[in-house]
């Protein structure tokens, strides 16, 4: 297949609407260092314009606090309370996780580099995140709340 005809697929693939492309990939919007909802943001001029998956609403929200992370968990899977490393910039293989994006994980526990070995733990009412002494909990009734479940 030449050139031309490889470009004209990828244009045509890119002028799809999102979730006909692939798998949808939600963003997660965060509070601070508090997950607070699943959808679709847009990062613009120190606001964030964000589309609830759960409320379906349309909301602007400051930065700061708030910010978000493109692109994270499928959308499909959002009915359960499962964040994942990744919401955190974490990537596991097992029970080794690292560092996969600094710029998220610094939020959380600021020294942190891309490539540094973690600790990830997750349960139904809490993340915790450890990186050499230094240690973080991560809260989830808000997040809990906004994909329809109680934490306990």
């Amino acid at each position: 297949m030449n050139r031309y005809w490889m470009a004209c697929v990828f244009l045509s693939l890119a002028a799809l609407p999102r979730g006909v492309r692939g798998a949808d990939l939600c963003d997660i919007l965060y509070n601070d260092k508090t997950p607070v909802d699943a959808g679709h943001g847009v990062d613009r001029n120190g606001k964030i314009k964000w589309k609830s998956l759960s409320a379906g609403s349309e909301t602007t929200y400051d930065k700061p606090p708030y910010w978000m992370v493109s692109n994270v968990k499928s959308c499909g899977g959002l009915k359960q309370a499962v964040l994942g490393p990744e919401a955190f910039g974490v990537t596991c293989n097992g029970a080794d996780c690292s560092v996969d994006n600094a710029n998220v994980l610094r939020h959380f526990l600021p020294d942190a580099k891309k490539g540094d070995t973690v600790g990830f733990k997750e349960t139904k009412s809490k993340v915790q995140i450890k990186h050499g002494w230094k240690a973080v909990a991560i809260q989830k009734d808000d997040w809990t709340a906004a994909v329809g479940e109680n934490p306990s």
